[in-house]
């Protein structure tokens, strides 16, 4: 039968065609060849491949949402469990933040140079081992095997992340991407709800009762691990990756695999050639007439678009001439363009990631201050709460014809203004008026995550996207390990009540107001990085 995903594409195949055989001149980059293979990558559509792709991506995404929301409940129960002081507790979260900061660093030049499947297969199977570990720790270990540990957890939840979006986005035609990024972080929300399913059937009182079975909950959570690791053993290797890599038979047996899961019948002789090395004197015969063809009509640069010095020309989809600098093929990470965006995209990402961690800690204490007088236990109105991010994903798909920049802002104001009805005392003991603010403020982590994972994605070429995406990261962690760190800090004890009014309350402004600064951040991203499709603003699909 066939897959139902479905998409629109409005490729020219003949301009295609052209623009692929221009790039195969001598000397062309591997970057500008990995071009030619999204290209086919796009000409192959939508199919059971890319559902594939969801079901493994996305359950490797499902890992780190399980971690991430686990975090407080569980730093609770060990603190409770080997009678850790406040300053040994708040070294709990900012072990497990600086380990997800040392997976980033790693995970990048591994996935850059090695391979992105075998990275995340790797980092799966650590993540597995760890969660394991966790259950089995003895009651007289030490702090340091405490720290070890939940560093480690962060450092295998975190290296997927990267990983995953680059093996993602570049298995999939990029008009495609925007749905099939809102598709993974659908999976990784319901990550969420079942880690929320999890800690209200091993850990009733989140940790501070000496009935809750955190090694319980361990399992739990490694087990998503050990279920996704077949799935990403069926994926394919990135076709833009291996092209990169020069490796003309892995992107061509990868490409072949794509078609024929999504049931397209094409011959091999389509496949994007390499480019001839850069001693070779003798021209192509398809070369040799562009030639001569240029050398009879010298004008044809002046009817579409002055000349470019140092430039190979090349037709895109809509047959305008384009300019393809020779120094671009050279292109570098450190080049001033690449590294502008690299410094804001990694301030939006930062504050987007210290408003998300910081709040997600924080539920925890919100909903166990509003314990009195309710008819609802904490626990449920948390379960209650883990369905707002799947919500807020559909209403963010429904909303795409706005532009990933403009959504994001929308979502942050959103956020932000949630986040400010909670500073007000007298309402922070109504559990309706605690659930519908917090509902409101999860609900835009979904939507908010989709856009800072495309503008990462769409921002850098293929020769080092991995690393980019994971320099971001890396320093996003930074403020997203502070938003937990804090609330150990600002707390006397582990208990919800311990809080002071006044502190609370600046904590919360804090995150306020990192969540609308991302949003304005996304407002000044390149446009050139701010969807798939090239124009700056995404549009409505009929």
């Amino acid at each position: 039968g066939e897959c139902p995903i479905q998409f629109k594409f409005s490729a020219n195949k003949s301009m295609a065609e052209e623009a692929r055989r221009i790039r195969q001149r001598p000397g062309v980059s591997a970057e500008t060849l990995a071009s030619s293979v999204q290209d086919a990558v796009d000409e192959l559509g939508v199919g059971w491949y890319q559902a594939l792709v969801v079901a493994g991506i996305g359950s490797a995404a499902l890992v780190e949402s399980m971690e991430m929301g686990m975090v407080a409940p569980l730093h609770t129960a060990l603190g409770h469990d080997y009678r850790l002081s406040p300053t040994e507790r708040a070294f709990l979260p900012l072990a497990t933040y600086l380990g997800a900061m040392v997976g980033m660093v790693v995970a990048g030049p591994i996935a850059d140079l090695w391979s992105r499947k075998r990275s995340l297969l790797t980092t799966l199977s650590l993540s597995c081992i760890c969660y394991i570990a966790h259950a089995t720790l003895p009651a007289s270990a030490r702090l340091g095997t405490l720290l070890f540990l939940r560093a480690a957890g962060g450092f295998t939840g975190a290296m997927g992340i990267p990983i995953g979006l680059a093996l993602a986005a570049e298995s999939a035609p990029r008009e495609a991407r925007l749905r099939l990024v809102f598709a993974i972080c659908l999976m990784s929300s319901i990550g969420y709800m079942v880690e929320a399913v999890g800690v209200s059937a091993f850990m009733p009182h989140f940790g501070e009762g000496d009935n809750d079975h955190w090694r319980s909950l361990c399992l739990f959570v490694g087990m998503p691990s050990l279920v996704s690791l077949p799935l990403v053993m069926l994926l394919e290797e990135s076709p833009a990756f291996l092209a990169a890599q020069g490796d003309q038979e892995g992107y061509r047996r990868a490409l072949g695999r794509i078609a024929a899961w999504n049931g397209r019948s094409t011959p091999a002789e389509a496949w994007p050639q390499p480019p001839a090395p850069v001693h070779e004197r003798a021209p192509l015969p398809a070369i040799a007439e562009e030639n001569a063809v240029a050398q009879t009509a010298p004008s044809l640069p002046a009817l579409t678009q002055p000349a470019v010095p140092n430039s190979t020309p090349a037709l895109n989809d809509g047959g305008k001439l384009l300019c393809i600098r020779d120094d671009e093929t050279q292109s570098s990470l450190f080049r001033w363009n690449n590294m502008s965006t690299l410094v804001l995209l990694t301030a939006m990402d930062a504050t987007r990631s210290y408003f998300c961690s910081g709040s997600s800690y924080l539920c925890k204490d919100l909903f166990e201050m509003s314990r009195i007088g309710q008819g609802f236990s904490p626990t449920r109105l948390n379960i209650i709460a883990s369905i707002s991010p799947v919500f807020g994903l559909f209403v963010g798909e429904r909303l795409v014809c706005l532009g990933v920049r403009r959504l994001m802002l929308a979502f942050s104001t959103c956020a932000a203004g949630a986040l400010i009805i909670l500073c007000f005392e007298s309402l922070r003991f109504y559990p309706a008026m605690v659930l519908s603010s917090v509902w409101t403020y999860k609900l835009c982590y979904g939507p908010m995550g989709v856009c800072a994972a495309l503008l990462k994605v769409e921002a850098f070429p293929a020769t080092f996207r991995v690393t980019a995406i994971a320099l971001i990261s890396l320093a996003s962690k930074l403020l997203c390990a502070l938003g937990p760190t804090l609330v150990e800090v600002l707390k006397r004890e582990e208990l919800a009540d311990s809080w002071d009014s006044k502190a609370l309350v600046h904590f919360i402004l804090s995150l306020a107001l990192a969540a609308q600064v991302s949003g304005f951040l996304a407002l000044a991203a390149p446009r050139a990085c701010a969807d798939s499709t090239g124009h700056g603003e995404a549009t409505c699909q009929s």
